[in-house]
């Protein structure tokens, strides 16, 4: 099993998914290097329209594979100049799907994003499923919202 960690990153510092101070972004990723696979990030800059943790994104993909989820597509292209991949909440130029419920939108993503373990019961084999806090075989990969 490959395993991936979540945070929100604000103001380029990480917080946990209940908003604790966790630290600064670099140190996370170098102390995670090791044990994950991928940090999943929330950004609440960029879902606000500011792009000020371009320099966090180019030095995080050195150490570990990085995901953001996006809540339009209007970063996508920097992003992906620096090899981050992107999570939309529907249909667009996004890397993967973050979604809890059966839509149309799935089928154009070989990658989905779940916290709603049962969806795995209804997606075809094909697809890479990252579940987010729940173990299941059948993932591609989970990600932890519980800083450890």
């Amino acid at each position: 099993m490959k395993y991936g960690v979540r945070f929100r990153l604000k103001h380029k510092i990480f917080y946990s998914m209940d908003n604790r101070y966790i630290g600064n972004p670099i140190n996370i990723a170098k102390h995670f290097k090791r044990k994950i696979e991928l940090i999943h990030v929330i950004d609440e800059d960029l879902n606000n329209g500011l792009f000020v943790n371009y320099d966090i994104y180019d030095k995080l993909t050195y150490h570990i594979h990085v995901q953001v989820e996006l809540k339009n597509e209007q970063f996508i292209s920097k992003l992906k100049q620096l090899n981050v991949r992107t999570i939309g909440f529907s249909k667009g130029k996004y890397d993967g799907l973050y979604t809890d419920k059966i839509t149309d939108d799935i089928d154009y993503f070989r990658d989905i994003i779940t916290s709603n373990k049962k969806l795995l019961n209804y997606l075809s084999i094909d697809k890479r499923v990252f579940g987010i806090d729940f173990e299941d075989p059948r993932l591609f990969m989970v990600i932890s919202s519980f800083f450890k």
